[in-house]
C-alpha cells in the first residue's frame, strides 16, 4: 500500500527506511526494484521519493507489488535534493540506505553519474547507484568488498558484513598483494580487523587474493565480480581531490558507470557515517 508520510503517525518513522529515488523512465523503475529487494533484506520500508511529477507512483508501486506486495511503500516529492533540507529528511525518516538509478547519456534519467555522484558526497548514508539490470532471484546473496590499504576501508567492512548478518550472504574480500612493504602492512591491519569483526558477528566470508599489477582494488573488483556471482561492491568515495580529479573526475566516477550495471555502494568518508544498530 503507498503512503503518504506525512499522513502516517510518528511512530512508523521508527522503523528503518531504504529511500529510492525515481522517476518515469527505465532507471528509476530499476532502482525502485532495487530499493524493494533492500527492504526486503533488512526488513524496512520503501520511501519513494520523486521530483516535480516526475514519476508516475501509482504505477511504479503496481509494478512492486507483483514482486512483493508485503513491503509497505511511502511516497514524497522532493523539489530541491541538493538542499540541506533533503538530508535531513532522511534522518527523520530513519533511511538506512539511498538508491538511484543513473545513464551515461543525458536525458535518459533523472540522474547521470556526475549528478549522482555529486548528490552521493554529501550524503551519511551509503548510496546505491544502479544501471538498466533489475535484481536477478539471488541478487546481493554475494557482496563484493575490495580492501586496499586505507584505513577508511575498514567501514566498508562492517556494512558488507551486514549483508551476511541479515541476509545470510557471503562476504568475497578482495585482496590486493602488494609490493610495497608499508601498503602490504597497512593492508595486513585492515584484512586482520575484518577477519576478526567477521569472526565475531559470524559473518559468512572468503578471501581471494590478486596481483599488484599497477592497478586499483576497486577497478579490478568490477572484473572479478562475475567470477564470485557478486550482484554489489562496495567502494569508498574520494574525499580530498587532485586537480587530475577536477578535470577527469574521480575514480570512483567510472566504476559506478561500469558497463556491466553491477550496482555500486558507495560510502564516504567521514566521522559521522550513519551505521546500524543490530
Amino acid at each position: 500500500m503507498l503512503k503518504d508520510l506525512d499522513k502516517t503517525d510518528k511512530s512508523t518513522k521508527k522503523k528503518l527506511r531504504i529511500v529510492a529515488l525515481v522517476d518515469n523512465s527505465a532507471y528509476g523503475m530499476v532502482a525502485a526494484e532495487h530499493g524493494l529487494k533492500f527492504a526486503e533484506i533488512f526488513k524496512a520500508d520503501l520511501f519513494l521519493i520523486k521530483s516535480n511529477e516526475n514519476a508516475d507512483l501509482k504505477e511504479i508501486e503496481n509494478h512492486l507489488k507483483t514482486i512483493n506486495s508485503d513491503i509497505v511503500i511511502f511516497q514524497k516529492e522532493v523539489k530541491n535534493l541538493y538542499h540541506k533540507n533533503f538530508y535531513a529528511l532522511l534522518e527523520e525518516i530513519n533511511a538506512i540506505l539511498l538508491v538511484l538509478g543513473a545513464s551515461r547519456v543525458k536525458g535518459m534519467a533523472w540522474f547521470t553519474h556526475k549528478s549522482a555522484l555529486k548528490l552521493i558526497l554529501k550524503s551519511r548514508i551509503p548510496c546505491v547507484v544502479t544501471g538498466l539490470k533489475s535484481p536477478v532471484e539471488n541478487a546481493y546473496k554475494n557482496i563484493l568488498l575490495p580492501l586496499d590499504s586505507h584505513q577508511q576501508s575498514k567501514e566498508k567492512s562492517l556494512w558488507a558484513g551486514y549483508f551476511s548478518r541479515f541476509y545470510k550472504a557471503t562476504v568475497h574480500i578482495l585482496l590486493l598483494e602488494y609490493k610495497d612493504e608499508y601498503l602490504k602492512n597497512r593492508l595486513y591491519e585492515n584484512t586482520k580487523f575484518t577477519e576478526k569483526l567477521y569472526s565475531n558477528l559470524e559473518i559468512c566470508y572468503e578471501k581471494h587474493f590478486v596481483e599488484d599489477l599497477g592497478g586499483d582494488v576497486d577497478v579490478f573488483s568490477l572484473s572479478f565480480a562475475p567470477k564470485v556471482d557478486a550482484s554489489l561492491v562496495l567502494i569508498m568515495t574520494t574525499k580530498f581531490y587532485t586537480i587530475f580529479d577536477y578535470i577527469l573526475g574521480p575514480p570512483e566516477l567510472k566504476i559506478i558507470a561500469n558497463e556491466s550495471d553491477l550496482p555500486v555502494m558507495l560510502l564516504n568518508r567521514r566521522d559521522d557515517l550513519y551505521v546500524l544498530c543490530t
